[in-house]
């Protein structure tokens, strides 16, 4: 060890540096020229968002102010995105809708399958229902893919929180705010910037681009009146899609959830906590609430105008209750039996 520390130190002296003394665990974090690398797909979103933040930079110099532009990029995102996805995933939803008579037809099927394999006999009423379920699951996947009605594909819409995160980090970007600090000046932030570019994104006529009482839109709403409204309008568009009765299932405080697959009960319970996520980053600039303000009512007033679009037929047939259902056998009745049903006549 001595004579290694002193073979190290004559070649550090001598400037030569061996391969191993030199930093190999930052490569992936730092390039030859001593700035900071990051993974192609971040260093991909920044290029978009600093391509997003000039476009919408470029629209306010064209000579809107900043509480008619930021809408208006919403209302663009909304049209060339959203809607398309919205009234794909609508159509879906009405043709599963008239499928609901056929799928109920094959859980009665199965109910009384399962009822019928063990007659007389004493079998475990929940293994039973779980058999049950399972094979309605079966024939309902089978029935939604001849139909080209797959559940996966009502998870599509969620592609469009690609260009609403990219437009958010594009508004960030420009009131020059870090997502972690919420109350920081324009000023503050170009002086302590990082980086040129970063710098230059920054627009000092946020300040005093606002309106009401958000005049500036590069602080937090000081009333917290934008975050609120965000809220109220999610809970209007996501709890509004569920209705009463499946809030409560989903909550535990009564109602059923037989019919429905786990990865779709999973989906509604996440929509039960997104109205309150502009609650949780009340840090961020005005200007990326005016956004999402405009977004969510924009998504409210499309999912209106679906739903006059595609209505939703009441299903006639609703799933079979076997629990108050004797289930009979669909075997002829024997010659005794009908010789006393002729003399009781």
């Amino acid at each position: 060890m001595y004579m290694l520390s002193r073979t190290s130190g004559r070649m550090l002296r001598k400037g030569i540096v061996p391969s191993r003394l030199t930093s190999t665990s930052r490569s992936g974090c730092l390039s030859s020229g001593g700035r900071r690398e990051y993974h192609p797909i971040v260093h991909s979103f920044d290029h978009a968002a600093t391509w997003t933040a000039e476009a919408i930079a470029s629209i306010h110099n064209a000579g809107l102010p900043w509480y008619l532009t930021i809408p208006l990029v919403a209302a663009g995102v909304n049209f060339t995105f959203r809607l398309p996805m919205q009234y794909y995933a609508r159509s879906l939803a009405a043709k599963r809708n008239q499928l609901t008579p056929l799928v109920n037809a094959w859980a009665w099927r199965h109910r009384i399958q399962e009822f019928a394999a063990t007659p007389g006999k004493q079998v475990d009423s929940h293994a039973r229902n779980l058999a049950s379920l399972r094979a309605i699951r079966s024939s309902r996947r089978r029935l939604y893919r001849s139909w080209g009605v797959q559940i996966w594909k009502s998870f599509l819409p969620l592609t469009t929180m690609f260009p609403f995160v990219l437009a958010s980090e594009a508004l960030r970007r420009l009131s020059g705010v870090s997502v972690y600090m919420g109350l920081v000046t324009v000023g503050e932030k170009a002086s302590t910037a990082t980086s040129s570019a970063a710098s230059a994104l920054v627009d000092p006529s946020l300040t005093q681009g606002g309106l009401l009482w958000f005049t500036d839109l590069t602080i937090a709403d000081p009333y917290f009146g934008l975050p609120l409204l965000c809220t109220a309008v999610l809970a209007s568009t996501s709890w509004g899609s569920l209705g009463i009765d499946r809030i409560r299932a989903l909550v535990g405080a009564g109602g059923s959830q037989a019919g429905t697959s786990p990865m779709t009960r999973g989906f509604q319970r996440v929509l039960l906590a997104v109205p309150l996520f502009p609650l949780v980053v009340a840090h961020l600039p005005s200007a990326i609430f005016v956004y999402w303000l405009t977004s969510f009512s924009l998504t409210f007033f499309n999912d209106l105008i679906l739903k006059r679009i595609f209505p939703m037929a009441k299903a006639r047939l609703q799933p079979p209750n076997m629990g108050r259902t004797h289930v009979r056998s669909y075997l002829p009745a024997s010659p005794k039996n009908l010789k006393k049903k002729e003399e009781s006549a």
